[in-house]
């Protein structure tokens, strides 16, 4: 696996955050991606009203939810979708709880395959991103936490499996997935 490394600004920034909070660094974790469409405004709400109502929750999502929990990983949500549709994933999500962080894209200037969003997401769950494996669906995003230093695993079904080479693994399904396969990620 080839990590891209940090440079610039961030990795000065992530140098001065963990010498000054050694004792907050965390050892590892596992961002989600739940971008899916981007749609304009009123969709967004037609699409927030559909999921309130019958929410299709992705097979073996929550297992593997709580199994990384389980194992102590630090479980964030990064997303470019509206606070509001992150909001209503969250709340739907029979998991939920399990996540210590969201990013969404109110909070971020530039979209995938710019890193920023998971370079703001790793920071708010005190993981440093090379100690992140980060779970998209899509090229952009794939590229994005390529950039920002973090491991990849790619989820096919949005994008076919050759638009998703860039990643360090690609499955077909979250049931394909365990702590440790991903946690191995981290030493390869």
């Amino acid at each position: 696996m080839v990590k891209k490394k940090m440079t610039g600004e961030t990795q000065n920034a992530w140098i001065l955050w963990t010498a000054t909070n050694p004792d907050r660094v965390r050892t590892w974790g596992v961002i989600f991606d739940m971008d899916g469409v981007l749609i304009d405004k009123e969709k967004e709400t037609i699409f927030r009203e559909i999921l309130l109502a019958d929410f299709p929750g992705m097979d073996g999502s929550a297992e593997l939810i709580v199994a990384l929990h389980e194992t102590g990983a630090a479980l964030a949500i990064g997303s470019s979708a509206s606070p509001e549709n992150v909001q209503v994933v969250l709340e739907r999500l029979s998991v939920a709880e399990q996540f210590e962080a969201t990013t969404n894209g109110s909070e971020i200037t530039r979209g995938k395959p710019d890193p920023e969003v998971f370079l703001k997401t790793a920071h708010k769950i005190e993981v440093l991103p090379s100690q992140c494996v980060v779970v998209e669906d899509s090229p952009a995003g794939v590229a994005a936490a390529r950039a920002a230093g973090c491991a990849v695993i790619a989820l096919t079904g949005t994008a076919p499996r050759s638009k998703l080479a860039e990643a360090d693994l690609t499955v077909d399904s979250l049931r394909d997935l365990t702590p440790e396969i991903i946690k191995g990620l981290l030493s390869a």
